[in-house]
């Protein structure tokens, strides 16, 4: 995108189109398998559709990796399964992200934006605590209801840094208050 790019709820909409037009692949399965934000942000899409958990997907050797199940044992051969996955970029057209020219930069000098943060960057959050808690539920509506009324927009990945560590700080501030009533209430 050129460096003049300014995303508003017009882009949004286009991104939700976009991103659910590619969860129709019998491969996206691997989305809502991964969990975390990327469950979230598919789980919508796949509606009644989420029997196309079973799987692997027929594509499974074009869209999918083969994966160590278990060792070789007695002189027999280690047991490989195959599992649809998806690539670093199908991952970031789910988060809705968007390279940008840098403005006053060399031509290949890119930013990147996102609606959503990768999901390496929201594990390292405070929210996530290894699975779709509330305070993810609560923080995911709220941002989903801010984008769509158009008062928020993609954020830069160091923006999605900070953003995510203030849930953090958060998040710890809560559980030592939760720690220190226990200890009193015991």
């Amino acid at each position: 995108r050129p460096s003049s790019f300014q995303p508003n709820i017009y882009t949004y909409k286009n991104y939700e189109r976009r991103r659910d037009d590619f969860l129709k692949q019998p491969h996206a399965r691997a989305a809502l398998l991964r969990g975390g934000i990327l469950w979230q942000l598919c789980q919508a899409s796949f509606g009644d559709r989420l029997g196309l958990l079973n799987g692997p997907s027929l594509d499974v050797r074009l869209f999918g990796e083969a994966k160590l199940f278990s060792l070789p044992t007695n002189g027999e051969g280690a047991t490989w399964a195959w599992d649809d996955t998806l690539t670093d970029d199908e991952v970031d057209l789910i988060c809705g992200i968007y390279y940008v020219a840098a403005k006053g930069g060399r031509e290949d000098q890119w930013t990147t934006l996102s609606w959503w943060p990768r999901p390496s960057l929201f594990e390292k959050g405070g929210m996530w605590t290894g699975y779709w808690n509330a305070s993810c539920e609560s923080w995911f509506q709220q941002r989903l209801k801010l984008i769509r009324c158009g008062e928020a927009k993609p954020f830069k990945t160091r923006e999605w840094k900070g953003e995510l560590r203030f849930a953090q700080c958060r998040t710890k501030q809560l559980c030592t208050l939760t720690e220190d009533a226990s200890a009193r209430f015991i």
